[in-house]
């Protein structure tokens, strides 16, 4: 029987790191048909990734709390990414922190014991006050008595690594019933799933024949790494000024800051990592990151059409990735996909579809999705990711009640 009064949490030892990547490796979904040394080539080239610099990427483990050095129970690892959140009743957008939890595992021989569950119900306070988890803010619950001492502080030197968080977000792979029990404390909420957060979208591309350019058509540019800084730049203020003209009287509103090292890239640069690369990827020469579309100026100032894609992905589907959609319009769609498949031919990547997660079909902003599902020679699907490996958004709120993640594209997905 689990007694949660004899074990902690801490940020994980070397060789509890070690640990983690076996028995990451022990399942074979996560392993993508690497073999073992190729699975540590791949955790090599992460550790110099953008995403996890200034300890932006951190693993902890849950232990006897006589034996901290010892055994781990279960694992995981979180992304530090910034926000941008309006408060509830507040005039203007402030700069935040949240984090991604991913890669929750349980060595083979202690599943089912509940230690997954606690690790993320004692994570909660280590993030909300790490260097005293036991005194967590208002209005958190407290922590509870039945869980024992509560954690030791963390390291000194990761006290500015670990922000206070405005939320804690996860994908699942299993079913969401599993992280709605991992809760604050034992009165406060685990992850709230809601379908319309787990939108997805899929169609098919042709790549039969490469129609021409018509006079007049829509022009899309290419997005490399060169062009990044000018494409996070656009989409940070575009999104602080979108959260700015939200109505925060009934609640905190907040949302993933594109400005967030390695974030708008990450699915396509951490599918990079796998070894061997890809027959059809050419590594002497880059490949494309997305398409902007620059327009005429309006009354709100130049308007800019980008998505960001991922030619390449862990974890996901085999398809091209449309991580990040931001101003399209339903007249440009038709434009889009041609030069989408274009970029496809051009690299020879063996994809047939396309998809797309986040969208609301009641947002204006995204009512491009209309447009593209009324071409019947796309085949478009639109469905709710839900089940095992469907990677389910949850999010788990620490700001007021009804406080709400207003983005749920792909791009946020570790």
């Amino acid at each position: 029987m689990f007694d949660p009064t004899q074990y902690t949490i801490r940020i994980a030892s070397a060789g509890q790191a070690e640990e983690h990547e076996k028995a990451c490796f022990e399942i074979p979904y996560w392993r993508c048909g690497m073999n073992w040394d190729q699975f540590l080539g791949f955790g090599h080239e992460e550790t110099q990734a953008e995403w996890v610099k200034d300890n932006a990427m951190l693993t902890w483990v849950l232990v006897r709390k006589d034996d901290c050095d010892g055994p781990v129970y279960s694992i995981l690892a979180t992304h530090r990414k910034k926000a941008l959140i309006k408060p509830r009743f507040g005039l203007e957008v402030i700069d935040g922190y949240w984090y991604n939890i991913t890669a929750v595992v349980t060595p083979i021989e202690h599943r089912g014991h509940g230690y997954a569950t606690h690790l993320i119900r004692l994570l909660h306070y280590v993030l909300l006050n790490p260097l005293s988890p036991g005194d967590p803010p208002s209005p958190i619950p407290s922590f509870p008595i039945e869980w024992g001492s509560p954690p030791p502080p963390v390291p000194s030197y990761l006290e500015d690594a670990i922000p206070r968080p405005c939320a804690s977000v996860l994908w699942a792979d299993i079913p969401m019933s599993f992280y709605e029990n991992c809760t604050i404390g034992l009165t406060g909420k685990g992850y709230e799933y809601r379908k319309e957060w787990n939108s997805r979208l899929v169609f098919d591309l042709h790549l039969d024949n490469r129609t021409r350019t018509v006079e007049g058509q829509d022009e899309w540019d290419l997005i490399y790494e060169e062009d990044l800084e000018e494409i996070k730049s656009i989409l940070t203020e575009s999104t602080k000024s979108n959260i700015n003209k939200s109505n925060t009287s009934s609640k905190s509103l907040w949302t993933h800051d594109p400005s967030t090292n390695g974030s708008l890239t990450f699915i396509r640069t951490r599918g990079s990592f796998i070894v061997p690369p890809p027959k059809w990827k050419n590594t002497s020469k880059p490949l494309p990151l997305g398409v902007r579309l620059r327009s005429p100026k309006d009354e709100d100032g130049e308007v800019t059409a980008i998505v960001m894609f991922a030619l390449e992905n862990f974890l996901v589907e085999p398809r091209l990735l449309l991580t990040y959609v931001h101003n399209l319009q339903p007249d440009q769609v038709r434009s889009l996909l041609k030069v989408l498949e274009d970029v496809v031919r051009d690299t020879n990547a063996p994809w047939t579809q396309g998809e797309i997660w986040g969208f609301n079909l009641s947002n204006p902003s995204d009512s491009w999705v209309k447009e593209l599902e009324n071409m019947e020679d796309r085949n478009v699907k639109i469905d709710i990711r839900d089940g095992i490996r469907s990677h389910v958004l949850g999010v788990c709120n620490y700001l007021d009640e009804g406080a709400e993640m207003v983005d749920h594209q792909m791009w946020s997905w570790v």
